[in-house]
């Protein structure tokens, strides 16, 4: 039976995703119902599809420029932690306002 398919093309880490698998006979299209549903739905399974392949793109660009700075990514380097000598408690944060003005007297 002939089959129509609509998939997301495939990444190098990702395969690809089947967002619409119709089978169909060539009786089907003397109703003009089905043919405008089938139209419908290959418009929303052919939007879904664009929509995750730039979904892919984008995640491949943040991960490529993650792991190569030198693409000229405009993601900030991760923030060092701050390393306390050993003993050292971190410092207690005030609770209210009338605490933060005590300290600062």
């Amino acid at each position: 039976m002939p089959e129509i398919i609509v998939r997301a093309n495939a990444t190098d880490r990702q395969e690809s995703v089947v967002l619409l698998r119709e089978r169909v006979n060539v009786a089907d299209f003397e109703s003009r119902h089905f043919t405008t549903q089938l139209i419908e739905r290959l418009d929303w399974a052919v939007g879904d599809a664009d929509a995750a392949e730039q979904a892919r793109r984008a995640e491949d660009r943040v991960e490529k420029e993650r792991h190569d700075p030198a693409q000229g990514s405009n993601l900030a380097p991760p923030c060092p932690r701050v390393r306390r000598p050993p003993g050292q408690a971190p410092r207690r944060r005030p609770a209210r306002w009338s605490e933060v003005r005590a300290v600062g007297r």
